[in-house]
């Protein structure tokens, strides 16, 4: 099948430009791609590092209080009830983000005959509510955010917990233990209601469908979409090493199948120190690569609006190229075909095509001057020829009609050539 140098030169140009155009659309995918990994990992990692670092600054303030209280009872061991409420309220209204606080004595040790002593402030409103814990029901020697820092002698962020019988509220306590002439006293303590952190990070926005949750010490839910799983549940159930990672205080960034959606994901996570516990976001890989889509379909958008520019372009331009040349060929068929004095068509431009034109014009002229010498050349020779034909014959007429010249002599035999001269020289 015959191809046109039209087509040759328009399919090689387009074949070359889709090249091109694939090759930026995939480097432009493969960068945006990258890019937007690197732009929401650096978004992520700061969005952690912000409430990671805003809940342990929340947990370092409020940890003072208790502190403050061990130590003031330390150095005023004669301080009466009285004095003990009136600071615990104080110290209540000077930090409004704590829930309330406890200062709870040994059996008998504040008031003489009194098992238990424990007074509670909690925020309740405005105002702030009073009561007194320690009971049969209400046995706090065996709750956690008693017993076990009275058995580290150290301070201690309980698990979260529903205080039923206290502040009937979700909440975490910060325990500090005192002591009294070097024996152990009691515990003093703050809570912090997670009621509004949990809400505070249920509201966070991670994208359109990631979200956020905290892990305690224990690798418990503090806060996660999926209410039922708080305190009740933890991150081992669904990926150990990660949840081994977050409850020994790591921070890092980890694929993950997200148990809420079961989509691939990306984890963040942070520790929040002085409590122990973890803070996480949840990224979809979707998402993630949504700016890196969106990306190659508007590079695909306008590389075919590109590709018909271009080819419109090419179209153009193959005309412009391949006309003088179809001209041209016409032109020169008519000359195979004997028609010396045909016209080459006009070249428009300075160019290669203008170039073959004049050297086939030379060549015409060349040839019709051959033409003309090989026909006077001919024509020589044929004079030449018909005067030669005339001198042979006449040497031919001198020559003895009859051979042999005696033919009734045996005694002898003539034998004899004649060879024409082709050409003759001489004067």
């Amino acid at each position: 099948m015959k191809i046109s140098i039209r087509r040759r030169l328009a399919v090689g140009i387009l074949g070359g430009t889709l090249l091109i155009v694939a090759v930026i659309m995939g480097i432009t995918y493969y960068y945006g791609r990258s890019e937007t990994l690197r732009e929401v990992e650096a978004g992520a990692r700061n969005l952690v590092s912000y409430y990671a670092y805003r809940f342990e600054a929340t947990f370092l303030k409020t940890s003072k209080v208790p502190t403050m209280l061990a130590v003031y009872l330390e150095t005023n061991p004669s301080l009466t009830d009285g004095d003990l409420q009136n600071l615990m309220q104080e110290a209540l209204r000077k930090n409004p983000e704590v829930y309330g606080s406890c200062v709870a004595f040994e059996p008998n040790s504040f008031i003489p005959d009194k098992y238990y002593h424990a007074p509670y402030y909690y925020q309740n409103g405005d105002e702030l509510t009073f009561v007194q814990l320690g009971n049969e029901e209400y046995n706090y020697f065996k709750w956690d955010w008693y017993r076990l820092p009275k058995e580290a002698d150290e301070p201690y962020w309980t698990e979260p917990y529903l205080d039923t019988g206290g502040g009937e509220v979700i909440m975490t306590t910060y325990s500090v233990p005192f002591h009294k002439e070097g024996r152990f006293w009691g515990i003093a303590t703050i809570d912090i209601s997670l009621h509004d952190l949990m809400r505070e990070v249920r509201a966070l926005q991670v994208g359109q469908t990631g979200y956020a949750f905290i892990l305690s010490r224990e690798g418990k839910f503090v806060t996660f979409p999926d209410q039922e799983k708080v305190m009740q549940s933890g991150l081992e159930e669904y990926d150990k090493q990660i949840a081994a990672r977050m409850t020994s205080g790591q921070e890092g960034i980890e694929p993950f199948v997200d148990p809420v959606t079961g989509q691939e994901t990306w984890i963040l996570f942070k520790p929040i120190r002085s409590s122990g516990w973890s803070f996480a976001v949840v990224y979809p890989v979707k998402e993630i690569l949504a700016g890196a889509i969106a990306l190659q379909r508007r590079m695909f958008v306008i590389g075919v609006l590109g590709l018909l520019v271009i080819f419109g372009i090419i179209t153009l331009l193959a005309r412009t190229i391949t006309r003088p040349l179809e001209a041209f060929v016409g032109t020169a068929r008519r000359i195979a075909d004997g028609d010396l004095d045909q016209a080459l068509p006009p070249t428009p431009f300075e160019d290669e095509i203008h170039d073959l034109s004049t050297a086939f014009e030379k060549m015409m002229r060349d040839l019709k001057q051959y033409m003309k010498d090989l026909a006077r050349t001919v024509s020589e020779k044929e004079r030449i020829e018909s005067e030669l034909k005339i001198a042979r014959d006449i040497q031919r007429s001198i020559l003895p009609r009859t051979f042999p010249p005696f033919p009734e002599q045996n005694e002898f035999d003539i034998y004899a050539f004649n060879i024409s001269a082709k050409e003759v020289g001489g004067d």
